[in-house]
């Protein structure tokens, strides 16, 4: 069979399936004849690839290397490659800061912003200025206030009312409360949440422990504080090294309750084995033989670029990020060939992906008055008889204010 045929026949297929890849961009291959070549799409990111949040840093670099690995060798979009620029700041505010103004001064159409809510933050003046939009993972509300601020998750205070109410069914009304709570803006906001929560609706905050961004490794005295508190329920976000030792050092210390975390991580899942220890999803994870159209895809463009199992392709946010990625290249499918920063803007602004396997059943996208994609949010826990990770509910997503 004609191999150009052939490709050709695999991107009209996905075109109609709407499924992940360019396929899910519904991208047309270039061609030698047809399309001249042209300059390409330049998209930029700054993250954490070396120090405190490394682990989700290189997780969303290698979800945006796979898929637009796969754009690319299809052909690109419009004919045009992707290429993306990734600095890193090492959780540096005024580098990251530098390296949003020289994203801009690039060229960037876009810019991707990682895990620490506070560089969403430093980078927006500089990318709010120029009309390029900035894609965070994490944000507070009123960093998606202006219309070029867009976010992969839930702002982490959307989450609250939903945590608050899964620990009342579980551990019954007027909880007391115990949180460890990393000193970031995204990270403070929603324990300033949860304190209304409870003051709203019963129960106490037993004690409310902050960690330095700067001594992630050490938390000995905040787990002995929570641990002296008695609570009935712990809530926490943090990087998986974090997470598997905080966990184990409560449950070393005679701890037994549930123990929730609004950062998701397979591995810390699987390591732990703990049927009492739940993690927050924005997508949902892959096994690596999913048969479902989405996760065969995405295991297919990670398994290019020599990411393979399941610790591996679902590490941290991995799977969220590749659904940013999918967003970005859907919108620059649409954006056209005369594509600018506003005009992709605009376009990503009524993005929306729907990949079987890999997207929550509402979808991941956005419309123009709702920068954040989900509908819905998924709560996972680990099951001792299959031994792998199970979900346990959806529950809605609220409105943006």
């Amino acid at each position: 069979m004609d191999r150009r045929r052939y490709m050709r026949g695999l991107v009209l297929a996905a075109v109609v399936c709407c499924t992940l890849a360019l396929n899910v961009s519904s991208v047309s291959p270039a061609s030698s004849t047809s399309v001249p070549k042209k300059a390409p799409y330049v998209l930029g990111m700054d993250a954490d690839f070396s120090s405190f949040f490394a682990s989700y840093g290189t997780a969303l670099k290698a979800a945006w290397t796979a898929a637009f690995h796969t754009i690319n060798v299809a052909g690109g979009i419009n004919g045009h490659k992707v290429k993306v620029i990734y600095l890193d700041d090492a959780s540096v505010p005024t580098t990251t800061v530098s390296n949003a103004k020289q994203l801009v001064g690039s060229g960037a159409l876009l810019v991707r912003s990682d895990p620490d809510s506070n560089s969403c933050a430093e980078i927006q003046p500089t990318t709010a200025r120029a009309h390029i939009p900035l894609m965070c993972e994490a944000a507070y509300s009123n960093a998606l206030s202006i219309p070029y601020g867009y976010t992969i998750n839930l702002p982490e205070s959307f989450y609250i009312p939903g945590v608050y109410s899964l620990i009342t069914k579980k551990v019954g009304p007027a909880p007391k409360i115990a949180e460890l709570v990393i000193d970031v803006a995204g990270e403070l906001a929603w324990a300033s949440a949860m304190s209304k929560e409870v003051g709203l609706k019963g129960g106490t905050i037993s004690t409310d422990q902050l960690v330095p961004v700067t001594n992630l490794n050490d938390i000995t005295s905040q787990t002995s504080a929570i641990l002296a508190s008695h609570p009935d329920a712990v809530l926490s976000e943090g990087p998986p090294s974090m997470t598997v030792s905080f966990v184990e050092a409560l449950r070393a210390g005679g701890f037994t309750g549930p123990i929730y975390s609004l950062s998701p991580d397979y591995s810390s899942m699987i390591t732990l084995k703990d049927s009492n220890f739940y993690e927050t999803y924005a997508s949902e994870p892959v096994a690596p033989g999913s048969r479902l159209s989405g996760a065969a895809t995405y295991v297919k463009s990670m398994a290019a670029v020599g990411l393979t199992g399941a610790t591996t392709i679902n590490a941290a946010t991995i799977g969220e990020d590749y659904l940013s990625a999918l967003l970005v290249a859907k919108a620059l499918n649409s954006c056209g060939n005369s594509c600018t920063s506003r005009s992709l803007n605009k376009d990503l602004a009524q993005t929306v992906v729907q990949d079987p396997g890999l997207t929550l059943p509402t979808g991941f996208g956005y419309t123009p008055t709702r920068h954040q994609p989900l509908k819905e949010w998924a709560l996972y826990g680990y099951s001792a008889s299959s031994k792998s990770q199970v979900v346990l509910t959806n529950l809605l997503a609220p409105a943006l204010p």
